[in-house]
């Protein structure tokens, strides 16, 4: 453990310092009035006071400034650090907040001469740096943070010892491309969908087309998007990536159907401090599966590359390129594209490695066979011997190769076609750069989050002179490349059938419903109709002769003359009689 002894002599005789504050940028800044300001930093020690230009409307300035006094130790050692709002009509600025550092205090401290103590072999021993909270006289609240870091320098190392130069990043002219590819398992039936991107907190939002009428939840745009940015960013708020899923609503307004949020910020300052496009997605298949293949024991991109150099070498100094080595070498490169592009291309390669083993008998030598010297006398009748002995191995391994399998590798083939076939009418499995984010929405009434489905993105960063390269365009229209995205599927498709229309605009669901409520309706109608015309229709019938005419009625005489006699009596009664 480090121990520091101090002198009294050192406390007693004041000396001359060098006293340099480096300040890099604010943070958090409470205006004084309005939503922002113009923030500007004022240095004071003793009766020096430095100040430097404002930055004009933020709250999170980039400073980048270093200050410089001279001072007596022990003597004035208070520094004072104000972050003032600049105005162009007012004579005394606001002060914002501002903070307080004791020199003595630290100079003096035996922690403080032990960071120096632990620099060695350092020209300019730095100090760690500090997040000085930003307060107003007599009051507790944080008014923001102030990012520096303070050196306490005799006189005489001054000259040995340059400050620091303190200067921004350089900006850096970006591109962010996205792509949209599709959605799954939305719960709603059928909806007008479409997405929207946002970068931060950036003025233009960019959305997608409208896939109208979509059944299933299964969405598809495969539309690209391109957003500039200038790196570095201010702040990693800037580096969150929104996603909104809509559905378009055209008489009452837009419902969102979920959203999610991607961080981006590390992903950028990768691209900005390497200097190259970055392919986020695909970078992070590639090292999960890496990491996938060392769990399992299996070889690696690297470690097959590393076998292939070192097999490269050994055929060139034994100057024999056999069909075995080159074999060897092809299935190398198989496994690394496997690792690297995907199952699918390793489907076609290995097809094609099985056909070229119909003509192994036949052997093949390297490049380097050729471009080798010719032997000397003395050593000739030696690599004769050896040759033949080579070729007697080369035709034995090649008798007892097996041959492969036709109707495999049809169905390879076969297979293989089929998904190209896929790919290209665009209900091919998911892009080797995608990924499904998973969709949220929260609801209020019952304070939970409720899944909606799935997204599939790819997200690339390009340096500008990249992205010139490669152009591309913007949504569907052209130049369609890198990468090239395929026709969209599930759109709707108008036809002269009326129940095909009525089903791609509403749906089957409710085509169904529209169809049992046509067949009840046409049912009472005709139900009401003959009931009130069911009597005439009868009568009309029976006047014809069509119904009723072959039946007759029997009447007893007697029973007829009792009924006349009682018809008199009631009317003999009625008169009075």
């Amino acid at each position: 453990m480090y121990h520091l002894t101090l002198s009294t002599q050192a406390l007693l005789q004041p000396q001359v310092y060098a006293i340099r504050v480096y300040c890099i940028r604010g943070a958090n800044l409470q205006p004084v009035a309005g939503s922002t300001c113009d923030p500007y930093i004022r240095a004071k020690l003793g009766k020096d006071v430095e100040t430097r230009d404002h930055k004009t409307k933020t709250l999170k300035p980039d400073i980048y400034e270093t200050f410089e006094f001279r001072t007596v130790l022990p003597g004035p050692a208070e520094l004072k650090l104000q972050v003032k709002d600049w105005s162009r009509f007012k004579p005394v600025h606001e002060v914002i907040g501002e903070t307080k550092i004791d020199l003595e205090d630290r100079w003096f401290h035996r922690k403080w001469q032990a960071l120096d103590a632990k620099e060695e072999g350092s020209r300019n021993k730095l100090k760690p740096i500090e997040i000085r909270a930003l307060k107003k006289d007599g009051s507790l609240v944080t008014r923001g943070q102030l990012h520096v870091w303070v050196e306490v320098r005799p006189e005489r190392e001054v000259l040995r010892e340059l400050p620091v130069l303190l200067e921004a990043p350089e900006p850096r002219e970006f591109e962010v491309r996205i792509i949209c590819w599709k959605t799954k398992e939305v719960p709603n039936d059928v909806g007008d969908y479409f997405a929207e991107f946002e970068l931060g907190a950036s003025d233009r939002k960019r959305s997608t087309d409208i896939h109208l009428r979509c059944r299933t939840g299964r969405a598809s745009w495969n539309w690209r998007v391109k957003m500039p940015i200038t790196l570095p960013l201010t702040s990693p708020e800037q580096g969150r990536l929104s996603a909104l899923l809509w559905n378009k609503n055209f008489v009452t307004g837009n419902d969102v159907v979920g959203q999610t949020q991607l961080d981006l910020y590390r992903w950028l300052l990768k691209a900005y401090r390497e200097d190259r496009s970055v392919n986020v997605f695909k970078e992070i298949n590639d090292a999960l599966r890496k990491k996938r293949d060392m769990e399992a024991g299996r070889a690696t991109a690297d470690d097959l590359a590393s076998s292939n150099d070192s097999s490269g070498d050994e055929s060139g100094s034994d100057g024999d390129g056999t069909w075995s080595a080159s074999l060897r070498s092809l299935l190398a490169t198989l496994n690394i594209v496997c690792l690297l592009n995907g199952a699918e291309v390793a489907r076609s390669l290995t097809s094609s490695t099985r056909h070229l083993t119909l003509y192994s008998r036949v052997p093949i030598y390297a490049g380097d066979e050729e471009t080798k010297e010719e032997p000397t006398d003395d050593t000739s009748e030696t690599s004769k011997k050896k040759k033949k002995k080579k070729k007697k191995k080369t035709a034995s391994e090649a008798s007892e190769a097996p041959e492969p399998d036709k109707r495999e590798m049809a169905e390879k083939d076969a297979l293989f076609f089929v998904e190209q076939l896929k790919t290209m009418a665009g209900v091919g499995p998911l892009d080797a750069t995608a990924q499904w984010l998973r969709l949220t929405f929260k609801d209020q009434k019952r304070h939970r989050v409720v899944a909606r489905g799935s997204i599939a993105i790819s997200v690339e960063i390009l340096p500008k002179e990249d992205a010139d390269n490669r152009p591309a365009g913007m949504g569907i229209s052209e130049p369609n490349q890198n990468p090239t995205l395929p026709p969209r599927t599930g759109r709707m498709a108008l036809s002269t059938n009326p129940l095909s229309v009525l089903k791609e605009l509403f749906g089957p669901r409710c085509v169904m419903i529209f169809c049992c409520c046509f067949c009840l309706c046409v049912f009472f109608v005709l139900w009401f109709y003959l009931g009130m015309y069911y009597v005439n229709i009868y009568t009309e019938l029976e006047a014809l002769g069509f119904v009723g005419g072959d039946d007759t009625v029997v009447v007893d005489d007697a029973v007829a003359a009792d009924d006349a006699t009682d018809d008199a009596a009631r009317r003999l009664g009625a008169w009075g009689m």
